[in-house]
């Protein structure tokens, strides 16, 4: 966590959002998250712009409710996955692992407790350190608990960007380079070995990494001076 201490990319965004055209960075802000969403929706579906829109409204994190996380999974699963937005009934576990995700009878209670714990959490200024270990615990634990049948990763990192939006000024790709996602699954799978530490540390680094490089793509593509004296 060496960089968390040292938001080097801050100043000079400032800086350029000053000199420059502030409709640019608008366009710019807002074509980052539509390319977002459909990243973590997928190519499976063929949603509609208007609906895309939704989508990236801004919520207050009092609206991070289970209510949001079904509509979230009805608007992303709508005519490709089974009863979009209602949470499984049947047990399930990763495809060939000796692994079973939560019981479905405990969803929706043990959910509710961990949007709870990440409202409390995360309605605090947390250091970026502190806010990347709760995201990492939060897609951990919400994968562990897998709510539904299919859809439960897109829906994960949909809710993921959106509690460190304020540490990142657009939504956060955990699919930054060709490898990416195959680190992404690892990093998950040691994380579900440490359930009961509760420290998954090494998916709380790569969602760190993955912080460094959707700002530095940034920084570049904006033209924005990121070099050290």
């Amino acid at each position: 966590f060496e960089i968390s201490s040292e938001v080097w990319w801050k100043p000079h965004l400032e800086e350029k959002m000053e000199k420059d055209d502030k409709n640019l960075w608008i366009g710019y802000m807002n074509h980052h998250c539509e390319k977002y969403l459909l990243e973590c929706i997928s190519t499976e579906t063929d949603i509609k712009y208007d609906e895309l829109q939704k989508l990236s409204e801004k919520l207050s994190l009092d609206e991070f409710t289970q209510d949001l996380v079904k509509r979230l999974h009805k608007d992303i699963g709508k005519e490709i996955i089974e009863n979009a937005g209602e949470y499984r009934t049947i047990y399930v576990k990763p495809y060939q692992e000796d692994f079973m995700y939560m019981d479905p009878t405990l969803i929706e209670d043990k959910l509710e407790e961990l949007l709870s714990q990440c409202r409390e959490k995360f309605k605090d200024e947390l250091s970026l350190e502190d806010a990347v270990k709760y995201g990492a615990c939060f897609l951990s634990q919400f994968l562990f608990i897998h709510p539904f049948s299919n859809g439960n990763g897109r829906v994960a990192r949909l809710l993921l960007s959106y509690l460190l939006s304020r540490y990142i000024i657009v939504p956060l790709s955990l699919y930054t380079g060709q490898k990416t996602r195959e680190i992404y699954l690892q990093c998950l799978k040691d994380a579900q070995w440490s359930y009961e530490l509760r420290s998954p540390s090494t998916l709380a680094k790569f969602i760190l990494e993955c912080i460094y490089k959707t700002l530095y793509d940034i920084c570049v593509t904006m033209d924005i001076d990121i070099s050290t004296k």
